[in-house]
């Protein structure tokens, strides 16, 4: 018997569709966004400023009262704390490493952080993901270690074992977020979950920004030449409302209207978008090892996250 969708349930359905468009198109490009401000070789300064703007388009909306925070009798605050700086560094990273490796090596690596968040729950939550799970798991790996050694052997574009090593290490650090936001879940929502992320970061990358400054002579010459120029500023402005804030608002609500294997499809296909326009718009080189490797990658995520379903049903 087949059941027709109600007129309500199509336009909701219709607008789930949307947000997973334009969530998957805001984070698509951050990578390529982080490359161009990486340039400027200023990477507390970009923090700072995708901080700023992430903390201040949480805080306009919640004093504008689209949505509430409350912490008061909450507990796991210190949990909720060690998120943030989690957070912070990761993204931290992605700054710094992005000015060694190209934007399509950082989409790769960030279509295993699923990966890693299975590996992660089953030493620090005890989940086994089972058998068939376990060895999807191996094969990602196996892919990613495979690509590693290729590109070590390529004559011309090889990236920087240090750019690697760094990305990869900001993308275990966002499978160790998702994993403590399983914890919070419970308590937290996900704006209230956010809005304490992105201040904290705020906070923590003012106290690096002015350390830095201090410590480094002419260094806040060299921040304020960069500011007016578009180059710099406009990325900024981007990983921060775009990238941080709304792209944290759209996740909320696909996680409540979509099930996990969907919204880690859209996930993935962020991560090809943001390979497409590495090559397209930075003119990067993407060899055929890191494009079968790549399908790899996403076909044992989009695997494990089906065995996960199976499971739940």
């Amino acid at each position: 018997m087949i059941h027709e969708q109600s007129p309500q349930s199509r336009s909701q359905s219709r607008q789930t569709t949307l947000y997973a468009i334009l969530f998957a198109l805001s984070i698509s490009i951050l990578s390529q966004m982080n490359k161009i401000a990486s340039t400027w070789q200023l990477p507390f300064l970009v923090l700072f400023f995708r901080y700023m703007f992430a903390f201040g388009g949480n805080f306009v909306s919640q004093r504008l009262g689209l949505f509430q925070c409350t912490y008061a009798g909450k507990t796991r605050k210190p949990l909720l704390t060690l998120n943030a700086i989690i957070y912070t560094s990761s993204h931290a990273l992605q700054v710094i490493g992005l000015a060694y490796a190209p934007s399509l090596l950082f989409a790769i690596l960030f279509a295993t952080v699923p990966i890693w968040t299975e590996i992660i729950a089953f030493f620090i939550l005890k989940e086994y993901p089972g058998l068939k799970a376990t060895v999807l798991v191996i094969i990602s790996l196996a892919a990613l270690i495979i690509m590693l050694i290729l590109n070590q052997h390529e004559k011309m574009g090889a990236v920087n074992p240090l750019g690697f090593i760094i990305l990869l290490i900001s993308c275990i650090l966002e499978a160790f977020n998702n994993t403590l936001i399983r914890f919070l879940r419970d308590q937290y929502t996900s704006m209230e979950i956010n809005f304490y992320a992105t201040g904290t970061g705020f906070f923590l990358c003012t106290l690096l920004l002015v350390g830095s400054c201090i410590m480094t002579p002419g260094l806040a010459g060299k921040m304020i030449a960069a500011i007016p120029h578009a180059s710099f500023l406009l990325p900024s402005i981007y990983l921060g409302l775009i990238g941080t804030f709304i792209a944290g608002i759209l996740k909320g609500i696909l996680l409540q209207r979509m099930n996990a294997l969907t919204a880690s499809a859209w996930s993935n296909v962020s991560s090809a978008l943001s390979i497409i326009f590495g090559v397209v718009f930075l003119h990067e080189t993407l060899h055929g090892y890191q494009i079968v490797c790549t399908i790899v990658i996403i076909a044992s995520v989009l695997g494990i996250q089906a065995v996960k379903a199976g499971k739940a049903d």
